[in-house]
């Protein structure tokens, strides 16, 4: 019987894990949620990477989620503290820039029921529309 310990390395931000320390330690760099990352596609955009902790502060608690339980039905509601947030003003705030706007969701608490179903946000749909723009624009292909 042959017996192999190996190391496994965990990203500090999410649930990602692999055996190679390199991998996992760029992956940290550019995970979406690192309030300090480095944001690849802001740098193949050509934009500036806006300040995610000062966003993240403007989104975080800005709305509660209830259960309501009638009648065997069990319905979510969003409560606002203030004006509703829809996706276009994060995308405008991030200049843009799906994997931004998806770390600001992410770091501001906004769960995937309401990123998923209230903002009908669909990360990869958005992130492949707007190569496609960036893509026709251009000669070099982006994505």
């Amino acid at each position: 019987m042959k017996i192999v310990k190996k190391n496994v390395y965990y990203c500090e931000f999410c649930k990602k894990k692999g055996l190679n320390k390199g991998i996992i330690a760029n992956h940290e760099l550019h995970c979406t949620g690192n309030i300090n990352r480095k944001c690849r596609m802001c740098e193949k955009i050509g934009i500036q990477q806006k300040n995610l902790s000062l966003l993240v502060e403007k989104y975080k608690n800005t709305y509660t989620i209830e259960n309501f339980m009638s009648e065997g039905c069990n319905e979510i509601k969003v409560i606002w503290k203030a004006s509703p947030v829809t996706i276009d003003d994060i995308l405008d705030d991030v200049g843009d820039c799906p994997m931004c706007a998806l770390s600001v969701l992410r770091l501001s608490g906004m769960n995937h029921y309401y990123f998923g179903e209230q903002l009908k946000f669909d990360f990869k749909t958005y992130k492949d529309g707007r190569f496609s723009e960036l893509n026709a624009k251009s000669e070099d292909n982006f994505y």
